[in-house]
Order: structure tokens, then C-alpha cells, then sequence
């Protein structure tokens, strides 16, 4: 289902929960995608396109997100987090497969092996990777799997672990999850 709308009524159509919806807006199109396990909001103008996905909680409370872009050369990964939350970590696995993500025992992430990470001495509200496409032995129009965690705290100084929206690891107890994104043909 595609409606087309202005931009001020996007908050009331995510809060009804439409599953597919866009709009055009200052020359942007914005489109929210929705996977079997979690919602992932997609922006294009022209031929480029980020793709964002919610960042949770094991408790399914959204305090951030993790978008993706990429140039014909690099892969951008930036970590945003909510009003009220700042992170204290960020780890983050790219691979172009599923079998590449470093995992132990039942398929379990191991977030010490993580190719990417950093612990900020001071809390912050972003993070951003950038990460060469030949690195990752890719291409634009490839797909990759895509591990994003981060740990964070809140006003209250309780701190909290976070994972970008996607298929679960394991079916139980561990919440890691994992999302594919295509990379563009820019």
C-alpha cells in the first residue's frame, strides 16, 4: 500500500502502524519498510538512499537507531541514540554474509570480536563508522549482514544494552539480532 501525503502527517500514519507508506517531500522520498522482526525506515534522493533501523532494548524499548549508507568506495554506519540515553559503547560487525559475523557456541555474537568498536570516555549521542567496500570484499549492489550493539546509559544513570532490529541470533534467551542491507548502485 503506497499513499502519497505531506510530511506532517507522517508521526500520525507511524503511530496507526502502516505497514508501507511514502511520501515526497523537498524533492526526498522517504519509504517505511516493515521485516518479519522489526521496522526499518528508508530515505532516498536521486539514486542514494539510508536505511535506518531501530535500536532496542532486550525490554523492546526503542532508544535509538543505526543508519547505512554507502558511496560507490565506502560503507557509512552511524549509531544515533534518543533524547535521554547517551552511549558508552559502540560494536559493530559487517560481513558479506551471515558467517562472517563472529559468533561462539550455538550462534552466539561475540561482541569482543566485533571488527569495529569504540568506548567513548565521554558519553555521546552519535557515532559514526566509515568502512572501505573492498575491506568487506564488496561492492555496490552487494547485500551484507549488518551487527550493530551498543551500551548505553539514561538520565537515571542505569545503563543499558542495546541491538539493531533484525533476526535473532538464537530463537531464546540471547536478544542479538542481525539485518542484510543492499548496497546502493550510487
Amino acid at each position: 500500500m503506497n499513499i502519497s501525503f505531506n510530511y506532517h502527517f507522517l508521526a500520525a500514519f507511524v503511530l496507526l502502524g502502516i505497514v508501507s507508506m511514502s511520501y515526497d517531500a523537498n524533492d526526498a522520498s522517504f519509504d517505511r519498510i516493515t521485516s518479519s522482526s522489526g521496522n526499518a525506515f528508508e530515505e532516498r534522493t536521486g539514486n542514494q538512499s539510508t536505511l535506518c533501523v531501530e535500536l532496542v532494548t532486550p525490554q523492546e524499548l526503542s532508544v535509538g537507531e543505526v543508519c547505512l549508507s554507502n558511496t560507490p568506495d565506502s560503507l557509512t554506519v552511524q549509531f544515533k541514540v534518543q533524547e535521554g540515553w547517551l552511549f558508552l559503547e559502540t560494536q559493530l560487525a559487517v560481513a558479506s554474509s551471515l558467517d562472517g559475523i563472529p559468533k561462539v557456541g550455538p550462534g552466539i555474537p561475540v561482541l569482543g570480536q566485533f571488527g569495529y568498536k569504540s568506548s567513548h570516555s565521554t558519553a555521546s549521542t552519535e557515532q559514526t563508522y566509515s568502512i572501505a567496500l573492498d575491506s568487506l570484499g564488496v561492492s555496490p549492489g552487494s547485500e551484507i549482514t549488518v551487527a550493530a550493539h551498543a551500551s548505553l546509559v539514561n538520565d537515571l544513570k542505569e545503563e543499558e544494552g542495546a541491538w539493531a532490529r533484525g533476526e535473532r541470533f538464537v530463537e531464546e534467551g540471547n536478544p542479538a539480532s542481525y539485518f542484510s542491507y543492499e548496497l546502493d548502485r550510487p
